[in-house]
């Protein structure tokens, strides 16, 4: 969510790269794009299950969100009903959330993507995985727009990270097995090192088009290393809370709530107005505290989702 209000504040607002706004907008799209590169590693980290239920339950709770927002939205005058809407929340999913069909394609390749990690030794998924991101670092550096990796919008970048975390669950290589604080620093490093380019291309005339493609990229180095190393250090934690898995399991939800086309838009135009009325240090401790109902708000949200896909899973299997 995080990240989505600096691509909002980018694509609406005139923004000086070496002013304050400008800084604490980078920097703050730097720390947050490692975002869905840890959701993929997470996944590949334990092991997507593939089973027709599981796969039921992700597209009921896509399906099931994307018309509940979509009805809210219609009940209180900020969207309208037609056809076509109704659409792009069942039968169109994929036109309007690139994520869940890039994420649908590796559950259904996740059993082939297991078996080549159960059958293969520790040296043959190494080379694998350094000639994969050597090709992927190859086309950073020498294409100007990806048609391969899609900047990593795509299944075939979802491979690779899942790979990849299946990897340091199944064989724990020395270098996963650095203390939390030098995986911190090394995060640390891969942030400031893309705030650099950030800022450096900014300064350089760059177009927002460049920018875009290797700034705003899941697979560029600077964000593999970051999302790498931030999920190492978190697997060294030892502690649970009940608190944090229930939130925890609803996050891919808060992704559908707020990217659904008119609660994207009205998304966008909220952050915007606020960005408009206020100071960057007063606009950006405020949105955190904003995101943070929300993320609360669309949580309890799919609850509700879960309730009543139990509750038919019990008249179904009733019968």
């Amino acid at each position: 969510m995080l990240f989505h209000v600096t691509h909002s504040i980018s694509i609406n607002n005139h923004v000086t790269t070496n002013g304050i706004d400008g800084i604490l907008l980078n920097l703050i799209s730097s720390i947050s794009i490692v975002c869905v590169n840890i959701f993929v590693l997470i996944s590949g980290y334990w092991g997507i299950k593939f089973k027709g239920k599981s796969l039921l339950k992700l597209l009921f709770q896509v399906i099931f969100l994307s018309l509940f927002v979509y009805g809210v939205l219609c009940a209180t005058g900020y969207a309208t009903v037609c056809l076509e809407r109704l659409y792009h929340c069942t039968f169109g999913i994929f036109s309007m959330y690139w994520f869940v069909w890039a994420y649908l394609l590796l559950f259904v390749l996740a059993p082939v993507l297991n078996a080549f990690i159960e059958n293969k030794t520790q040296k043959e998924v190494e080379l694998f995985l350094f000639a994969y991101y050597a090709f992927a670092t190859f086309i950073y550096f020498t294409t100007q727009i990806d048609f391969i990796f899609y900047k990593g919008f795509h299944t075939i970048a979802f491979i690779g990270l899942y790979l990849l975390g299946r990897y340091i669950h199944v064989y724990n290589p020395k270098w996963t097995q650095l203390s939390i604080k030098n995986d911190f620093m090394i995060f640390l490093i891969g942030v400031v090192l893309a705030f650099a380019i950030l800022l450096i291309m900014g300064n350089l005339g760059a177009g927002r088009d460049i920018v875009a493609q290797k700034c705003g990229n899941y697979i560029s180095p600077t964000t593999m290393v970051s999302s790498v190393f931030l999920f190492l250090a978190f697997t060294k934690f030892k502690f649970y809370s009940r608190i944090i898995n229930w939130f925890a399991s609803s996050a891919f939800a808060v992704y559908i709530l707020h990217q659904q086309f008119d609660a994207k838009a009205l998304y966008f135009d909220f952050v915007s107005s606020i960005y408009n009325m206020m100071p960057p240090t007063i606009f950006w401790p405020l949105i955190i505290v904003v995101l943070i109902i929300l993320f609360v708000v669309f949580a309890m949200i799919d609850k509700i989702r879960a309730y009543v896909y139990n509750r038919l899973l019990i008249l179904i299997y009733a019968k």
